[in-house]
């Protein structure tokens, strides 16, 4: 018993930990398209100037016939604010264009949910829910960045005992992707009456994927898999290919397991530096016993 506990809290951290790093690489990669678009603007500054320095003078000959310099400065620098103008705007038609994409976008859509409750922990008091969502960007020519998929327990009289998110990286435009995460909420307030809500969120969606690999679900390949059942629990083995040309610094793969056809537990882990064209063993374990299943579905994507 003590070491589900100790696994259900480490698991419910890891989540949490992941959680945190994919929130941070939602800011860098922000980060990173706002500063190559400022980039851009500035080095297209420095070349207006260039270009306008060198037209930035006159002649005239006085009564004399002596040529006479004149700087048009004014004109130069009224030639310069109206580049400068037009860049602005220019920057400002990217982000519209960008804020258009988002609200002519098709939404991301829940395909599919599923959660699986744990034993209460007598260490936490609390129970550990294991939860996912399978979702699909219909967009033809948009990227769903930095999707997500939410959970909310409700207690019978309505109130909320737990709501968690897990957040992805992208959906390239037509693929699939599966979502897992883990809550705890109370051991005292829950009970076989409570209500799950799930929903999908998705705000951001590109037709520029280069902050992204494009790389398919489809270009991830699951293979030879077998599963093992002990006394310290079940663990399931296999491989996993990248069939795409990019090396991934993390995969993360996911593990749904359906009964009758419907969703009864799920699994995932995370792969660090899979190459192209290479492949990896992997390993998904649980101190729990998973519960019966008939078919067992295996996705994977960049992360």
């Amino acid at each position: 018993m003590k070491e589900k506990e100790d696994f259900g809290q480490f698991m419910a951290t890891e989540y949490r930990n992941r959680g945190f790093l994919q929130e941070e690489r939602i800011g860098k990669r922000r980060s990173m398209r706002k500063r190559a678009r400022l980039l851009t603007v500035l080095i297209f500054i420095v070349i207006m100037t260039i270009g306008l320095s060198g037209c930035g003078k006159g002649e005239k000959k006085d009564e004399k016939g002596e040529e006479i310099i004149i700087e048009e400065t004014g004109q130069a620098d009224k030639e310069s604010e109206e580049e400068t103008l037009d860049i602005s705007e220019e920057e400002t038609s990217d982000s519209k264009e960008a804020a258009s994409a988002s609200q002519e976008a098709q939404p991301v859509e829940l395909v599919e949910y599923g959660w699986y409750v744990g034993e209460a922990s007598e260490v936490t008091d609390s129970v550990y829910i294991n939860f996912c969502g399978i979702l699909h960007n219909p967009n033809e020519g948009l990227t769903a960045e930095f999707p997500k998929v939410l959970v909310t327990v409700r207690a019978e009289d309505g109130s909320i005992l737990g709501t968690e998110g897990q957040t992805g990286s992208a959906i390239l435009p037509g693929d699939t992707v599966t979502l897992c995460g883990m809550l705890s909420v109370p051991a005292a307030n829950y009970s076989e009456n409570a209500k799950f809500e799930f929903d999908a969120e998705c705000s951001d969606f590109s037709s520029d994927s280069s902050m992204f690999e494009n790389v398919k679900t489809s270009d991830l390949v699951i293979s030879n898999t077998s599963e093992k059942r002990g006394d310290m629990g079940s663990t399931i083995t296999g491989e996993i290919t990248n069939n795409s040309q990019v090396d991934l610094d993390i995969v993360n793969l996911s593990a749904v397991f359906r009964k009758d056809g419907k969703i009864v537990y799920m699994e995932n882990t995370f792969i660090d530096d899979l190459g192209a064209g290479k492949s990896k063993a992997f390993e998904l374990n649980s101190y729990n016993e998973w519960p019966e299943y008939d078919e067992a579905e295996y996705s994977a994507q960049q992360w």
